[in-house]
């Protein structure tokens, strides 16, 4: 083959790869879908998917993704890939999946590629999401209260880098809430951070985002994410997103919070969900000011968690949390950022019900609630943002 031949074949290598990265999805879901398939959003709005295959000169199948009635990617190759050496695989293989610790196995978008279709098409990318990334959804301000949501909602949590994105438009978003455009993203599984049943290595799901001030949507390809989500049916290929927010850009410091609070959640003596205020007592001491407040926690699965408040004459109160029947001496606050501070500071009330200090004298019912109002200044705000 001449240079100039050699020159043409690159060069359709790597049209044909760039129009390979749209339809690519419908050759690795060949066996995990059926022609048609439905995928849902956060909100459990369903659009149908289908995939229509075109012969080609050399026998290659391209596959055409559009939802129904509206084809916003529809594209149609022409010619044969003469560079090309024969159709790709039809398996799918199994992605990286968690181990017992809570590890997971990293493979770069380039691995999975290559186990997807062989080398011959592989697009590299680079496990630090390199290139003109940008943001896929706002991350600014995200705190400990709003991952721990994302991470307790989701079943499963990728680190994943955007491989395509078709907007979605007409009657199929029609139930797109105002202000946001709705689109069918693909993006290549990079580590599997929590899904004990595994994902394909190539996921497919429906975002909504917001344009910016000047109505401007983000540039998503090539973005590197975390997704929380859950699978959509039986296929491992389609997943749904728990919440409008529940992609993220990703960084260092929110991967390693997330996977720090995956394992929290994941523990086997991670905090039970607090449910309410149950009885209170206080008991005076000795010598005037000083004095000892249990407060009784409720919880979803009836273990036992309790506050005590501890006062002496000169000294700043000091407050505990126990998760057992018996009070440890050398228990402490939880420290803040952490699932058991979560579970308090984003559950407890306002203020304590009369039913908890029905039983008790009026002045130790005083006692009692301003303890307890110490404790929920020494937690501080939960610092959950608004729904949205």
């Amino acid at each position: 083959m001449g240079a100039g031949a050699t020159q043409t074949c690159a060069v359709k290598q790597k049209f044909h790869a760039a129009v390979r990265n749209v339809y690519r999805h419908a050759m690795r879901h060949a066996n995990a879908l059926s022609d048609a398939t439905n995928v849902q959003a956060y909100d459990g709005n369903f659009i149908s998917v289908t995939f229509i295959r075109h012969r080609v000169a050399h026998g290659d199948d391209i596959p055409t993704f559009h939802p129904t009635a509206h084809d916003p990617v529809r594209r149609h190759r022409r010619g044969a890939d003469r560079c090309a050496d024969g159709p790709p695989p039809q398996s799918v293989p199994t992605a990286p999946q968690q181990n017992s610790a809570g590890d997971s196995t990293t493979l770069t978008p380039e691995q999975l590629d290559r186990q997807w279709e062989g080398a011959r098409d592989a697009v590299p990318v680079s496990a630090a999401g390199a290139g003109p990334a940008q943001p896929a959804a706002a991350n600014q301000g995200a705190g400990y209260a709003d991952l721990a949501d994302l991470v307790l909602a989701a079943p499963v949590i990728a680190d994943a880098t955007i491989r395509s994105t078709a907007r979605i438009k007409g009657a199929e978003a029609a139930d797109v809430a105002p202000g946001l455009v709705r689109f069918y993203v693909e993006a290549d599984v990079t580590a599997l951070i929590r899904g004990s049943g595994g994902v394909a290595p190539r996921l497919g799901y429906l975002l909504d985002v917001a344009p910016d001030s000047n109505g401007r949507l983000p540039k998503l390809k090539k973005a590197r994410v975390l997704l929380f989500a859950r699978t959509a049916g039986t296929s491992t290929a389609q997943i749904q997103l728990v919440a409008r927010d529940a992609q993220r850009d990703w960084t260092p410091a929110l991967d390693a919070q997330v996977r720090r609070i995956a394992r929290e959640v994941l523990a086997a003596d991670a905090p039970p969900v607090i449910t309410g205020i149950g009885n209170a007592f206080h008991v005076p001491g000795a010598l005037p000011g000083e004095g000892e407040t249990q407060i009784f926690l409720t919880t979803s699965d009836q273990r036992p968690v309790s506050l005590s408040i501890l006062r002496r004459p000169g000294e700043q109160p000091r407050w505990a949390v126990a998760l057992s029947e018996i009070v440890d001496e050398a228990a402490a606050p939880p420290p803040r950022g952490s699932l058991l501070w979560y579970r308090l500071a984003c559950a407890l009330p306002a203020a304590m019900p009369d039913r908890s200090v029905a039983s008790m004298a009026a002045t130790d019912a005083v006692i009692a609630r301003e303890d307890y109002q110490f404790v929920l200044g020494a937690l501080g705000p939960c610092g959950r943002s608004p729904r949205r």
